[in-house]
């Protein structure tokens, strides 16, 4: 009966210590994804299509599907007139990553107001930023909240925020 209740509190306790690294994993994943981006503008990293090399002129972003709680890192190549500020498949993906499960954004807001989508873009030589909700024609945004939950947690469990303001065209990321 000790063995057993040991394997209990050691079950729950190696659970959820996996499901606090997946969560950090997520949190740092979704930094990571942002600052490469930036990275990527700032040193005008060529993108390979699988057949040739190009820098692409309006430089690098990142696509935010809350819904589907995925992130896509891509060079953004496809853009034509109003299409500029708004992230469309046709882009050149350089990474996907879709969240753990335990994972989910709480919260998405552009403003002030909820969306589903929203795109940061970072255009070279400076990494200029431009933050849009991915409509047509896309709106822009000064200030985008990233809201991180992780499910299950205790409800003392603060979730994490990521700010990104657009300041002089710059990018002021916050945790």
């Amino acid at each position: 009966m000790i063995i057993g209740i040991l394997t209990a509190i050691g079950s729950n306790t190696y659970r959820n210590q996996r499901n606090t690294f997946q969560f950090n994993d997520s949190l740092a994943k979704t930094l990571d994804i942002i600052k490469t981006a930036r990275n990527h503008a700032v040193t005008s990293r060529a993108h390979w299509d699988g057949t040739t090399s190009t820098i692409p002129k309006e430089g690098y972003g990142v696509f935010i599907d809350k819904a589907n709680k995925k992130m896509i890192l891509f060079a953004n190549t496809g853009v034509t007139g109003d299409n500029i500020n708004k992230y469309d498949s046709s882009d050149g993906i350089e990474e996907e990553y879709i969240m753990t499960k335990d994972t989910e954004f709480k919260a998405l807001t552009g403003d002030g107001s909820d969306i589903p989508h929203a795109v940061i873009f970072f255009r070279p030589p400076l990494a200029d930023v431009t933050i849009t909700d991915n409509s047509a024609p896309p709106d822009e945004i000064i200030d985008l909240t990233i809201e991180l939950q992780r499910l299950g947690a205790p409800s003392t469990a603060p979730n994490k925020i990521i700010r990104i303001n657009k300041i002089a065209g710059f990018p002021e990321i916050q945790l």
